[in-house]
């Protein structure tokens, strides 16, 4: 008998002995954190309020290859996780149908993971409002965008020297801080404060940095505590073999900024630029891969194309081009009218019977009669 209770203890014992072991072992192989992974979003920024089919898109950065990324949409309520599409470039993409959420508070996180085990993460706090009063202008006014681009350097650019940092950020209210954050393929990670200005600058001594991939986020903050986000790439490189000679030039500009809302808020601030200087227009919103809905368009901004510019000449107009088609003209809104012009545009109420998949871009004119094009944009439009 004895022996017998001995042997169902030592199973008893065994069978602990094994769980305890496989608990270990299964906690061991669980994902890690490196402090050399980021992951960053570049859309949608925390604060944003989104709606209908909302792309949702950011950036990883791991020393060992990205084999998922995985996306949890979560409030008090529900939880949902989705699995993410990753470029080659490491950025991972999303379309999210927020109508299959209820209106409300939501926290967006991404998670990498890559083929060592280390994970990374990023998250933003959204608002999902795919109903709204039209007569609460407070409501409507949740949905006028808000965002950051940067203008040098640009994305996939490759960088030496002192290369000038140089970007814009619009919100519909004052801005009160900007953050530069510098991510490099080594792990370290930089952040540097920015004046707090609508037009950014920094002068960026690429040579404390690594040859290689680096990415560069800027993150600004107004007073009621709505952030943007931008998000690109750069090479920094420390040969001379770059045959064109770029000189950095500061420009001290003074004056007012005017911006679509009519506001004009009075600044000093400097302007890198590099000379020889071709110009650059940029579209900032909306995004590449959104989706528009055309009932929301015609009571909201949500719509209307917001786009940079900075030209040797004088920008005089700005066409909005659909499909190669010259569809609508916008409104030019210039911070100065010498070298180097810079500026901001919006192009409003353009979608008309518009349809479908669409190609647009911007072409800014200037005083001589020359054009710059914006990148191209896809959206879809129902």
């Amino acid at each position: 008998m004895n022996r017998k209770v001995y042997g169902a203890v030592s199973l008893f014992v065994f069978i602990i002995l094994i769980f305890f072991v496989s608990e270990c072992t299964q906690r061991n192989q669980e994902v890690k954190s490196c402090q050399s992974c980021y992951s960053l979003f570049i859309y949608p920024y925390s604060g944003a309020v989104i709606f209908g089919d909302t792309p949702v898109v950011g950036v990883s950065l791991h020393p060992d290859e990205i084999t998922k990324v995985v996306l949890s949409v979560s409030s008090d309520q529900i939880s949902k996780t989705f699995g993410l599409e990753v470029s080659k470039e490491k950025r991972w993409y999303f379309v999210l149908k927020t109508k299959d959420f209820s209106d409300g508070r939501y926290v967006l996180k991404a998670t990498t993971y890559d083929s060592s085990g280390n994970t990374s993460s990023d998250s933003v706090e959204v608002t999902i409002r795919n109903s709204f009063d039209l007569n609460d202008v407070s409501s409507i006014l949740m949905y006028i965008p808000v965002f950051s681009s940067f203008i040098l350097p640009q994305d996939g650019q490759d960088v030496f020297g002192v290369f000038p940092v140089v970007g814009v950020s619009l919100h519909p209210s004052k801005i009160t801080d900007v953050k530069l954050e510098i991510y490099s393929e080594n792990g370290t990670k930089n952040t540097y404060n920015l004046r707090a200005t609508y037009v950014w600058s920094f002068l960026w001594n690429t040579l404390d940095f690594q040859e290689g991939k680096n990415i560069l986020r800027i993150v600004a903050t107004d007073e009621t505590g709505l952030s943007s986000s931008a998000t690109i790439r750069a090479f920094v490189s420390h040969t001379s073999g770059i045959t064109t000679a770029i000189n950095i030039i500061p420009f001290i500009y003074s004056g007012g900024v005017s911006f679509p809302s009519g506001q004009t808020v009075y600044v000093t601030y400097p302007i890198y630029v590099t000379y020889p200087f071709a110009g650059t227009v940029s579209v900032v919103y909306p995004f590449d891969g959104m989706s528009l809905q055309k009932t929301t368009c015609n009571i909201t901004p949500y719509c209307n194309v917001f786009g940079f510019y900075a030209m040797p000449e004088q920008a005089t107009s700005v066409v909005l081009l659909v499909d190669d088609s010259q569809v609508k003209v916008g409104n030019i809104f210039p911070m100065n009218s010498t070298f180097p012009a810079i500026g901001t545009f919006v192009v409003s109420n353009w979608w008309g019977a518009l349809s479908g998949q669409k190609r647009i871009k911007a072409r800014v004119f200037s005083i001589n009669s020359s054009s710059i094009d914006s990148q191209e944009i896809k959206l879809s439009i129902y």
